[in-house]
């Protein structure tokens, strides 16, 4: 229903919009949509980052024609910054944003320079090292003082029924009520 949602609304102000699928579809409740059907590719959290990159592979490969075109390879999201030390990373459960010319730098690293970091069920770190290894930018999107990506669902981040593990990863703070969000967010959940 998300897709058909977004089908029937603002994606109607891109030029192109496709959706990707595993399952064999052409039509949602009847309606066609513009669906391109990935084959060989399992449907399950621990085999995520693959699916991510044959994704961008794929995706590269067929319509790099539709992507902006930035000479800077940059990566945006919610950036994570966790206070044990460990290094930063994009948000997986929010969702990133990888520019064409930062996906032509990773695709050829992802089995060889960038394989150290691999974790099943960590492509949000995984890329996130990738990415940082070959100096690109992971950049937190922002508006003000507001992220525009978000790992929470929208009512938990209103009522400040924040995990303690968003705590310890977040970079920016959070605040309650209709004040907690960007007016510009992309919220995935």
């Amino acid at each position: 229903t998300r897709a058909l949602t977004i089908h029937q609304t603002w994606a109607r102000r891109c030029d192109k919009h496709i959706f990707l699928t595993i399952t064999n579809l052409t039509k949602w409740n009847n309606i066609s949509l513009p669906i391109l059907n990935l084959y060989d590719v399992s449907d399950n959290y621990i085999e995520l980052s693959i699916k991510l990159m044959m994704i961008h592979m794929l995706l590269w490969k067929i319509y790099v024609n539709y992507f902006i075109i930035l000479k800077k390879p940059l990566a945006f999201g919610h950036l994570f910054a966790p206070k044990n030390g460990a290094p930063n990373h994009l948000s997986g459960g929010a969702g990133y944003v990888i520019n064409t010319v930062a996906l032509q730098r990773m695709l050829p690293n992802l089995q060889t320079s960038c394989a150290q970091w691999y974790v099943p069920g960590m492509e949000d770190v995984y890329v996130s090292r990738c990415l940082q290894y070959l100096n690109v930018s992971l950049n937190c999107a922002i508006d003000g003082y507001h992220h525009r990506f978000y790992p929470l669902e929208f009512l938990t981040t209103y009522k400040m029924d924040i995990p303690k593990w968003f705590s310890d990863y977040n970079t920016l703070k959070s605040y309650p009520g209709f004040n907690c969000c960007s007016s510009l967010q992309l919220i995935k959940k």
